[in-house]
């Protein structure tokens, strides 16, 4: 049985080194211990994939952090895909907005603030609007501005995978495609109802 390997967070204002288990704190060292337990960890460092993960942290960067989750969280439930958020975070290789880096969450909450949307070509603009007429004719966009339910059905793999203001012109043209395809063979399966219908 391969054992879970622990990391080191290190807070040099509090000189407190705690033994971390993703976000878990199982203990550790303060004062001239932690002190000493670091040198030991960073002495053992051989430059391998074995080495001990050791993070350099304070107070106030671990609040701004839980401050970023925070902002991140209220961004995805304000946009309906907070359920979605495993999609989201797989790209990053982890399965909690807790194991996200700082970095990672400044990313995160610049690409899924509405607020930041980049200026857009004619053509991204003609395919949205024509994906939001399709919606509308599949029955998922019937109301103006229900993007929590737009936001919803995009967010499943099977469909999109992505909010639609942050897909390329490439990715909306096959979505255009796919969404032709499920009104199409709504519509076929709708009529063969009706003939089943008629005929008795």
């Amino acid at each position: 049985m391969k054992t879970k390997k622990l990391s080191y967070r290190y807070d040099p204002e509090k000189e407190r080194l705690a033994i971390m288990d993703g976000e878990r704190n199982m203990g550790g060292f303060t004062g001239g211990y932690a002190t000493r337990e670091l040198m030991r960890l960073l002495g053992s460092s051989t430059g391998s994939d074995t080495d001990p993960v050791i993070e350099f942290t304070t107070m106030k960067t671990e609040a701004e952090r839980k401050q970023k989750i925070q902002r991140l969280r209220a961004i995805w439930i304000s946009q309906g895909i907070d359920q979605h958020r495993e999609v989201i975070l797989d790209n990053y290789g982890v399965k909690s907005t807790a194991d996200l880096s700082h970095e990672q969450l400044d990313e995160l909450i610049t690409q899924y603030s509405a607020a930041n949307n980049r200026p857009v070509s004619d053509e991204v603009r003609r395919l949205r609007s024509n994906v939001l007429t399709l919606l509308n004719k599949y029955g998922v966009y019937t109301t103006n501005d229900d993007w929590a339910r737009v936001n919803q059905f995009l967010m499943n793999s099977r469909i999109a995978g992505k909010l639609l203001y942050l897909m390329t012109a490439d990715e909306l043209k096959k979505l255009t495609r796919k969404l032709h395809s499920m009104i199409s063979k709504r519509d076929e399966k709708m009529d063969e109802e009706k003939r089943r219908m008629w005929m008795n």
